[in-house]
């Protein structure tokens, strides 16, 4: 089976105030005029800023030098989290990336991971899609937890990260809101 042999997605978050066409990894961002869109992103990482030098061995660079991408289609992302009692202030809105303009050798995967930490990567093997693509138990127990503390949880913890290295056109991309 070749890579052309799957026509499906991976989502990305629509940033609020997205400005073009392409999503940049931070890193491309920094000291740019997109500056400060990156230190936007950079407030993410409060408390677990040691993640910004995460290093990804399999696309040899950091983790911030990757895009963040997700197999989980958004209605399925918005039901799994509506089924532990969460609710979503704002509509989820994702870019809906076709698989095959994206470069294989450019595509890992984070397939565990602990709080703050990443654990395993993975190329990214499209014959596993239907792993990345659902919401693990592990995660509505997460989510649970986080309800039951009064905390908000980290909304992608242990769902699988597809991780892309480079920028990604979104010109032609539809946005898929759930």
């Amino acid at each position: 089976m070749s890579w052309e042999d799957f026509m499906t997605y991976l989502y990305h978050g629509v940033p609020h105030d997205m400005r073009g066409t392409t999503i940049y990894p931070m890193n491309a961002m920094f000291g740019t005029d997109l500056h400060a869109v990156y230190e936007e992103q950079a407030l993410k990482y409060i408390g677990r800023t040691h993640l910004l030098s995460e290093r990804i061995a399999l696309l040899d660079c950091l983790w911030n030098d990757v895009i963040f991408l997700t197999a989980v289609h958004p209605d399925d992302f918005r039901k799994a989290y509506a089924s532990v009692g969460l609710e979503r202030i704002r509509t989820f809105r994702f870019y809906e990336i076709d698989i095959g303009a994206l470069d294989p050798e450019k595509l890992v995967v984070l397939t565990r991971m602990g709080l703050n930490r990443a654990d395993e990567y993975e190329r990214f093997n499209p014959e596993r899609l239907a792993d990345y693509a659902r919401v693990p138990e592990a995660t509505l127990d997460y989510w649970r937890e986080q309800k039951a503390r009064g905390k908000p949880p980290l909304l992608f913890m242990h769902i699988p990260h597809v991780l892309y290295q480079g920028a990604i056109d979104v010109s032609t991309a539809r946005i898929v809101e759930a």
